[in-house]
């Protein structure tokens, strides 16, 4: 139950979107004011981050039940996810035509494996 619990918020902190990197932390109230606001970037925004973070759970919820769980060290920065992003994209571009939300959870679980007492 653990390990869903950090694969679904390593999901969920993976797939949040750009806009949330501007601040620190974003709130509840501040992600409110950017979905009701009427500016078409800020309600793009939204709609970024609410789908990633709805694709996020489903794809967490996936990973869980195929009993291939992603164990996110606590110190990851967003950095060194493009990184990882980076390096298995140059690595392995026979894989690269595959959907990012479907590929992601794969290139995790090869590069940042569970300890086996957590599986």
């Amino acid at each position: 139950m653990r390990c869903t619990l950090h694969l679904l918020l390593s999901s969920v902190i993976l797939l949040w979107s750009v806009y949330a990197m501007a601040e620190d932390e974003m709130s509840l109230l501040t992600l409110d004011k950017i979905c009701t606001d009427t500016d078409a970037r800020d309600q793009a925004a939204c709609v970024n981050m609410l789908s990633g973070f709805m694709a996020g759970l489903q794809k967490g919820q996936a990973t869980a039940r195929q009993g291939k769980p992603i164990c996110f060290p606590k110190t990851v920065s967003m950095e060194q996810m493009k990184l990882i992003i980076d390096n298995f994209v140059h690595d392995s571009p026979e894989n690269v035509h595959y959907p990012a939300f479907d590929a992601l959870p794969v290139v995790l679980q090869h590069v940042i494996p569970c300890p086996p007492s957590q599986k």
